[in-house]
């Protein structure tokens, strides 16, 4: 029966963990616009644009959900290998 729940809990730290990972390449940004333009442009050449504020909080947010969910991802199919051993 212990081998069952450790196997579940797995699977269940799986499902989340992947939801959280998907959730990066479903989710766009939503603000006005994710670059700030940059108004100086020397010798002739044009700089990158700077990434906004805005957009800047949005890619840390998302990226700390991917990593937790590969920690999850990691951790549920550790459990689940613990699972069938016992």
């Amino acid at each position: 029966m212990f081998s069952q729940i450790i196997s579940t809990l797995g699977l269940a730290l799986d499902i989340i963990g992947a939801w959280l990972v998907a959730s990066e390449i479903v989710s766009q940004y939503k603000g006005k616009n994710p670059f700030r333009t940059m108004p100086n442009i020397l010798n002739g050449e044009i700089p990158p644009p700077e990434k906004s504020n805005g957009f800047m909080s949005w890619e840390i947010i998302t990226k700390r959900k991917m990593k937790i969910g590969l920690a999850l991802l990691t951790i549920g199919f550790i459990l689940q290998a613990i699972g069938l051993w016992l």
